[in-house]
């Protein structure tokens, strides 16, 4: 029952996400926000973040609390920064 709900959720989100992008994608050719290169970065940077906590968890089993919520920040805050990166070498 768990495995078809998590199915379910997942495929609903990323109907969601592909309509999204279908819309960012005919919104491109104008000048109204969001265009493509802000759209992908708003798609691309919270599906990020789940794959920088788990890296960082995979990182640093067995540490401490201090170090794994400060690791964990640090995985998000360099996603963002990477995202952003891109972004304005793209844009």
């Amino acid at each position: 029952m768990t495995l078809r709900l998590g199915v379910v959720g997942g495929a609903l989100a990323l109907g969601v996400l592909g309509v999204a992008l279908m819309l960012m994608v005919g919104d491109a050719s104008g000048d109204e926000w969001p265009g493509w290169d802000e759209g992908w970065a708003l798609i691309a940077f919270p599906l990020g973040v789940p794959l920088a906590v788990a890296a960082a968890l995979g990182l640093l089993r067995g540490s401490g609390l201090v170090a794994r919520v400060t690791g964990v920040t640090a995985a998000v805050w360099l996603w963002g920064a990477c995202v952003f990166l891109i972004w304005h070498l793209l844009g």
